[in-house]
């Protein structure tokens, strides 16, 4: 029992389960996954694949929510310098200097949706009216007209200070540094000797409100200047950062990839180990379906041999038979015309004792030696029966010999 439980406690993936059930969470994807050497059945490999492309599918998800993060961080920055652009567009107003404003915005492959987004300015044509819009356009209009009206017959105040001071209390300090000091035309008809004291005295005091005016005016100047570099610096430091961020997403992105393309590899190889234990399975079926009906068709061969065999055999011996009636007919064709021509009244008694005798076989050096033995003999006419009985026995036995025996 000891050894039972050190070995649960060894092995990896119990002690997983175990630390999950502590901390009381679920098991994450890839720590379901199999190490790479374990992945050896077929079951095993079919979950690999369905853990894998879960995970592939989350760590995209992870990316594309850090993708939109920043693309909101953006929203927020982009808003930030279009305020700094419009008081930069102020100052070089003031300045009198070309717009230095950075309009930053956003492209159509960051906004797709506006690809499918009419505005207002697209449209040349005047919008389509109904009868019944049209008298409420019509109606609206009428009475702010008639609102616009009673208020300038009835506030006087409001029309004088609109005619007066375009509509506000407040005179800004700007306006009275763009005023320009016009000299009086006296100061220029008359030297400095033609004029009295009252006058030089109001040429000193033109003089030096001209000199503080343009001390004010310097003074502005250097600090629209720098407020506008301090605006520029702002906007450069919040592009920067963003670039910053941007930049490291890129990167984060090439490591997501090269996360991703792995699993993907690693599906694929699954992939393909499961297809080809299949095509090997199937390559198994149809090999052992060829060994059977070859197997089927060799004890099919042996039969037929075994029956070829047989009508070998008997055409063998038909062919023997043949061969020897074949042979028969010539002993007897010769027995009539060659070995007894001489002697046709025995002829026909010779030739059915020629038919039934019995058929041996005969060497043939037997047969050469019996020839010569018979050439040596047959000076002496009455060793075989004397006569002429003599002679046709030996013609017949020569005849019998010379077919095959008797």
């Amino acid at each position: 029992a000891a050894a039972v439980s050190s070995a649960a406690t060894a092995d990896p993936a119990v002690a997983l389960l175990d630390a999950a059930a502590a901390d009381r969470r679920a098991l994450t994807p890839l720590e379901l996954c199999y190490a790479p050497f374990e992945v050896y059945t077929e079951r095993r490999k079919i979950s690999q694949c369905v853990l894998r492309r879960l995970l592939i599918e989350q760590t995209k998800l992870a990316f594309n929510a850090k993708v939109e993060a920043l693309a909101g961080a953006k929203r927020k920055e982009v808003e930030r310098v279009r305020e700094k652009d419009v008081r930069v567009a102020e100052i070089c107003a003031e300045l009198g200097q070309p717009s230095l404003a950075h309009a930053p915005g956003f492209s159509e492959a960051e906004e797709p949706e506006r690809q499918l987004a009419v505005s207002d300015e697209e449209i040349t044509a005047r919008r389509w009216e109904s009868a019944a819009d049209r008298a409420k356009r019509e109606a609206a209009e009428k009475a702010a007209a008639d609102r616009a009206a009673a208020n300038d017959s009835d506030d006087a105040a409001r029309r004088a200070l609109r005619e007066m001071m375009h509509g506000t209390l407040e005179r800004k300090r700007d306006d009275d540094l763009a005023e320009e000091l016009v000299r009086p035309q006296w100061m220029v008809d008359k030297s400095a000797e033609e004029m009295t004291p009252d006058e030089l005295a109001a040429v000193k005091d033109f003089e030096a409100r001209a000199k503080k005016l343009e001390e004010e005016r310097e003074k502005v100047r250097k600090g629209l200047q720098a407020e506008l570099q301090k605006l520029r610096a702002e906007t450069a430091d919040v592009c920067k950062s963003f670039n910053a961020r941007l930049a490291a997403l890129a990167t984060h992105r090439l490591d997501v990839e090269q996360a991703v393309f792995e699993q993907e590899l690693t599906v694929i190889k699954l992939a393909q180990s499961q297809a080809r234990a299949r095509a090997h399975a199937q390559r198994h079926r149809e090999m052992a379906a060829e060994l059977e009906r070859l197997a089927h068709r060799r004890a099919e061969t042996v039969q037929a041999k075994a029956s070829f065999e047989a009508h070998v055999a008997r055409a063998r011996d038909a062919y023997e038979r043949a061969e020897a009636e074949n042979r028969q007919r010539g002993n007897e064709r010769n027995f009539r015309t060659r070995d007894f021509a001489d002697a046709p009244e025995f002829v026909d008694v010779l030739l059915r004792l020629f038919r039934r005798r019995e058929m041996v076989t005969v060497r043939t050096d037997v047969v050469a030696a019996g020839d010569e033995d018979a050439d040596g003999d047959g000076g002496a006419p009455g060793q075989g029966g004397g006569g002429a009985g003599g002679d046709l026995f030996a013609a017949a036995s020569a005849a019998g010999v010379s077919a095959g025996g008797i």
